[in-house]
């Protein structure tokens, strides 16, 4: 089982950041339209292929149908929204709409934004119902978002999805540790990895945490002084981190620049730093899990 190539290929664009101001160690806000043109161009260019977005990220999915160009390369991953107090026929109706909003050429796949449906009890009815989209040629492939907590592993034995989208990072090491990752992709399934920089906390210091996140200083101090003996930058540590996952195949970056995103496909085939980065799993959901914050 390998891990994925060290290729623009190998990455997915997250565009969160098109449709709404996400991030806590985002400064700048919401990418705006000609910024986000400017990024789809530089990826695409690059030879990144597909976009990571969401009907629950804003803006994103009509930001991103008005500009893809119908000569890009770029394919689009969705995800239908959390079942919550919709119903099974709702999510379905909405996964529907953002296949009607790209077309069958444009979206790749649509993937359940919660795990956790799956285990409830409409769970069966849910996926039966995004089985019938695929079965309809409405999308080429489908599956479904997980965290930690979600045992993914499980769930792709029992629903056997195509592509499974997990979160991890060089502090979340959980499904790392437990093998699930790589029994994931031994399954046969493309496993995506995210919040490889955990929504921005890899990039900040003990001095500029929200309170809320006061319990993570002792561990981005550790960080900060590893990455400085190093000489390397917390960017190029988490990216080889997931590029060097054993069952991944792709890793999810969202940017807010071009700038930004040049700077991470220069790390792609960059030298791996000299880190030890056991060193920095943490075990704490509080600080792992962004929806607890």
């Amino acid at each position: 089982m390998s891990s994925p190539p060290r290729a623009p290929a190998s990455l997915v664009l997250g565009t969160v950041q098109f449709g709404l101001d996400y991030g806590v160690s985002n400064t700048g806000g919401q990418v705006s339209d000609a910024a986000a043109h400017e990024i789809l161009e530089l990826a695409e260019s690059a030879g990144v292929v597909r976009l990571d977005t969401a009907a629950a990220y804003g803006r994103s999915e009509t930001v991103l149908a008005r500009l893809l160009q119908e000569s890009s390369r770029l394919r689009v991953i969705t995800k239908a929204p959390r079942l919550g107090p919709d119903s099974t026929a709702t999510v379905i109706r909405k996964a529907r709409e953002s296949a009607a909003l790209f077309g069958p050429e444009r979206l790749d796949a649509i993937l359940l934004h919660a795990a956790a449906d799956l285990a409830g009890s409409e769970g069966e009815a849910l996926w039966a119902a995004l089985k019938q989209l695929k079965m309809e040629g409405l999308v080429r492939r489908i599956g479904f978002s997980a965290y930690a907590d979600d045992r993914p592993l499980d769930l792709a034995r029992r629903f056997s999805p195509d592509i499974v989208q997990i979160a991890a990072s060089v502090f979340d090491q959980r499904l790392v540790a437990d093998g699930q990752i790589r029994g994931i992709g031994e399954l046969g399934v493309e496993v995506h990895v995210r919040s490889i920089f955990l929504q921005g906390l890899a990039f900040m210091t003990p001095g500029n945490l929200p309170p809320g996140l006061s319990a993570a200083s002792g561990l981005l101090d550790r960080w900060g002084q590893d990455l400085e003996r190093a000489q390397t930058t917390p960017a190029q540590a988490c990216l080889d981190f997931a590029l060097g996952l054993e069952g991944a195949a792709r890793i999810v970056i969202g940017v807010t620049s071009p700038t930004e995103l040049a700077e991470i496909l220069a790390l792609v085939s960059a030298p791996s730093p000299a880190l030890d980065y056991a060193r920095f799993a943490h075990d704490d959901p509080g600080i792992l899990d962004p929806w607890r914050w």
